[in-house]
C-alpha cells in the first residue's frame, strides 16, 4: 500500500495513483502487483462538521460545493460546509492549494495547485486550448534566443525560430551557478545557426570584478562574429507582462524542448504576503520561475519596440531578402 500527500501533478506518487485511478474506471482486472485505486474524500469523514451558525459561508464558497456535489453525486451538509470554510481559514489563510493536498474534495483536486496570483494562466489556458504546445518542427532558419540573467546565479535561455510570423519555440534552457563559458558552450553544442541574441538592460553593467567588462562584452569575445542586443529597460513590470500576454497568441513552443521553461511560465506569480493576507504587486522570486519568465519578456519586449526582425540564413533581414517560405502542411498535429 502507499499513502500520501499529494504534492502537485508530478512526481512518483502522482503517475502511480493516476494510473491505479485508470485502471479502477476502465474496470481493469488486477494482478497481484497492481496497485488499487482508493480515494476517501474530507465530506467521507463523520467527524468533519461544525455548527454552521458560527461560519459565514460566500456565495462563491456554496457554489463550490454545489460543483463538488455535482461531480461527486454526494451531499455536502451546512455543518461540513462551515468545518471546511473554518479549516481552511483557521489553518491555510490564502492557500487553497494546501486545502487542496490535505482535505481533497476529488481525487483529481489532491494534485492541483491553485492558479490565484499566477500572472500568465489566462494566456497559458489560450495557448493551449489553440494548439499551441505541440510538437514544433526545428527549419532551416536561423535560431534566436532570449536570457534572463538572475540575481541568484541562474540563467535561463529560449531558442526561437520565426516564420510566417509565427513564433517558434524549440528549446528552453536553465541552469545556475555556472559562468558563462558554460552557456556559450550549451550554444555551440547546440549546432544551430544563430542570427542574433537578446540580453536584459543589466547586460551592459560593468562588473569590476570579471576585467571591467560588461556581460555583453565579455560574451562577445566568447562568440567572436555573433550579434548580441541589449533589450531596453522597461517602466513598469506589469507592461512587460501585458506584453507577453499579447504575443503568446502568435506563438508555439515545443512540448518536449520547452517542458521546462513552460513550468516556469505557469509557476510565474505573484509574491504572497501572511502577514497582509494578500498577493502583493512584484513577483516572488523565491520559487526559482522568475528568469524563465523575464528570458521570455525580452522577446515580446524587442519584439514589441521593432529590436526583434527575423532574418534568412544570410542574415538578411526576412521583410526584405526576397526569402519567401514555401506553404507546409498542419505541422501542429
Amino acid at each position: 500500500m502507499i499513502e500520501s500527500t499529494a504534492e502537485g501533478a508530478t512526481g512518483e506518487f502522482h503517475t502511480l495513483a493516476k494510473r491505479a485511478q485508470a485502471q479502477f474506471y476502465a474496470k481493469h482486472k488486477h494482478t497481484p502487483r497492481d496497485y488499487r485505486f482508493h480515494f476517501y474524500a474530507w465530506w467521507q469523514e463523520p467527524r468533519y462538521q461544525m455548527d454552521a451558525s458560527q461560519v459565514h459561508i460566500t456565495h462563491k464558497q456554496h457554489d463550490y460545493f454545489e460543483a463538488i456535489e455535482a461531480e461527486m453525486g454526494c451531499t455536502i451538509t451546512m455543518e461540513q460546509r462551515a468545518w471546511y470554510v473554518a479549516t481552511q481559514e483557521a489553518d491555510f489563510p490564502g492557500k487553497p492549494e494546501r486545502m487542496w493536498q490535505e482535505y481533497p474534495s476529488t481525487p483529481d483536486e489532491a494534485f492541483q495547485k491553485s492558479t490565484e496570483g499566477h500572472y500568465l494562466t489566462k494566456a497559458l489556458t489560450q495557448l493551449t486550448k489553440r494548439g499551441g504546445i505541440t510538437t514544433v518542427p526545428q527549419l532551416d532558419l536561423p535560431v534566436y534566443t532570449f536570457w534572463d540573467i538572475g540575481a541568484k546565479d541562474g540563467v535561463a535561455i529560449w531558442f526561437m525560430q520565426e516564420a510566417r510570423g509565427e513564433a517558434r519555440f524549440i528549446r528552453y534552457y536553465e541552469e545556475h551557478d555556472e559562468d558563462l563559458r558554460h552557456y556559450v558552450l550549451r550554444l555551440q553544442e547546440s549546432g544551430y545557426v544563430f542570427g542574433e541574441h537578446f540580453l536584459p538592460h543589466d547586460a551592459d553593467h560593468r562588473r569590476l570584478g570579471d576585467y571591467n567588462r560588461t556581460t555583453r562584452e565579455a560574451l562577445q569575445i566568447l562568440m567572436p562574429g555573433q550579434t548580441f542586443r541589449i533589450v531596453p529597460r522597461i517602466t513598469e513590470l506589469q507592461r512587460g507582462i501585458d506584453l507577453v500576454r499579447k504575443h503568446l497568441k502568435g506563438a508555439y513552443f515545443d512540448k518536449e524542448g520547452c517542458a521546462q521553461g513552460l513550468d516556469r511560465l505557469r509557476g510565474y506569480k505573484k509574491k504572497y504576503s501572511t502577514s497582509l493576507m494578500k498577493f502583493l504587486d512584484e513577483p516572488d522570486k523565491g520559487n526559482g520561475c522568475t528568469e524563465g519568465a523575464d528570458a521570455l519578456r525580452q522577446w515580446a519586449q524587442a519584439k514589441e519596440i521593432g529590436l526583434f526582425v527575423a532574418s534568412d540564413t544570410t542574415g538578411q533581414s526576412a521583410a526584405t531578402s526576397g526569402y519567401v517560405e514555401a506553404p507546409a502542411p498542419d505541422w501542429r498535429t
